[in-house]
């Protein structure tokens, strides 16, 4: 297994329990402080990663133009979105949550193609399909659906008819 494949691996896991952890503790704890506490762990852990692996080009980069845009990334980006999110788990279950973050790379890929940054592709459409029916199928429930409509083609068959009464 290669390393990407591993860290994506424990991002995923991580990004799960973050989402459960989140339904059990956003009723009863201060929305701020856990997007506070999120921002200090996603701070200490950017910049860990980034002297590990990118210090070297940290001579090319210019700093007062650099700077500006990480640090709206960081706080809309990050920390809005996270607030947002710990709010909004107050009041939906794990799963539902879970599904709707999932659709975070779609738009993100909906917004790279209209803004003209990726050419539409085949696999795009497909992953973004995918997607869509993947959360449908979480959120329909198809036995519900399947087993009412045929109690009711029973129900329907089981009474008489108008000319059978006479």
């Amino acid at each position: 297994m290669t390393l990407w494949r591993c860290t994506n691996f424990n991002r995923s896991f991580f990004y799960a329990l973050q989402i459960v952890y989140f339904s059990n503790t956003a009723a009863t704890a201060n929305p701020f402080v856990i997007a506070f506490m999120l921002g200090l762990v996603q701070l200490i852990a950017g910049i860990g990663w980034s002297l590990s692996f990118e210090l070297h080009a940290y001579a090319a980069i210019n700093w007062g133009q650099a700077l500006p845009p990480v640090i709206i990334l960081g706080v809309f980006a990050s920390f809005a979105a996270q607030l947002l999110q710990v709010i909004g788990q107050r009041n939906t279950d794990a799963t539902s949550a879970g599904l709707i973050l999932m659709t975070e790379p779609l738009f993100g890929s909906l917004f790279s193609v209209v803004g003209g940054f990726e050419a539409l592709t085949n696999n795009l459409l497909l992953g973004g399909l995918l997607i869509i029916v993947s959360i449908l199928i979480m959120e329909i429930n198809l036995r519900k659906i399947i087993f009412t409509r045929r109690k009711q083609f029973l129900f329907k068959s089981k009474q008489p008819h108008a000319k059978d009464k006479n």
